[in-house]
């Protein structure tokens, strides 16, 4: 079973027989049950999130039937494990499946599909938030819903802008050219680390913060 090192993950329908997924109760913190009719990630306090264990397909509706809208993959662009954000469960009693819903890396943003239970590995947890103002340049990192940290960043210039939404860490890396990038307001520097989200956009961040 393939594993990564938790990050901070940012924070972000089914048959008739299935319920939406906003009127679902939150399954709670430390819930080891098995998974029924629930929201596991309110994408603030509680986000829950897996690797890939079996490839397949990615289906638009909890079902064998419905439409496939993507497939798992092992790795990222960069070649780290793939990190998929798991937003709800259903079950099948017919089928005798459990489905989980899932967001699709790429663009556009905010694309969602279902899986097996059994397409991922163990649900791991986090409880992180981070928040990036584009206009004030700033990011906001909250826990359990408050501020640990926060730090000055940089985002797209024009043409190639940062997008607003709901993305996650997928990657976390050096910066590996070694160039640093200058504000000249205040001649901040800005590069030592890179996070690279959903869909493979990039904030600098100052030295020794991540």
């Amino acid at each position: 079973m393939r594993r990564l090192l938790p990050l901070a993950l940012l924070l972000v329908l089914a048959l008739p027989a299935a319920a939406q997924a906003a009127d679902l109760p939150l399954r709670p913190k430390g819930d080891r049950s098995a998974l029924g009719n629930e929201r596991l990630s309110n994408e603030r306090t509680i986000t829950r999130w897996a690797h890939t264990n079996l490839r397949g397909g990615i289906r638009s509706k909890p079902s064998w039937k419905s439409k496939a809208v993507g497939a798992l993959r092992w790795n990222t662009e960069d070649g780290l494990p793939e990190v998929y954000l798991a937003l709800a469960s259903h079950v099948d009693h017919a089928g005798g499946q459990v489905w989980i819903k899932i967001r699709i890396p790429g663009r556009p943003n905010g694309r969602t599909g279902w899986v097996r239970q059994e397409q991922l590995s163990n649900l791991e947890l986090v409880e992180t938030q981070l928040t990036i103002d584009r206009r004030r340049l700033r990011a906001t990192l909250r826990k359990r819903g408050k501020v640990i940290w926060r730090s000055p960043i940089g985002v797209g210039a024009p043409g190639t802008g940062t997008p607003g939404g709901r993305f996650w860490i997928r990657e976390r890396l050096p910066n590996l050219g070694g160039r640093w990038v200058e504000l000249t307001d205040d001649r901040l520097r800005l590069g030592e680390r890179v996070i690279l989200v959903d869909p493979h956009d990039v904030a600098l961040t100052t030295p020794d913060q991540i």
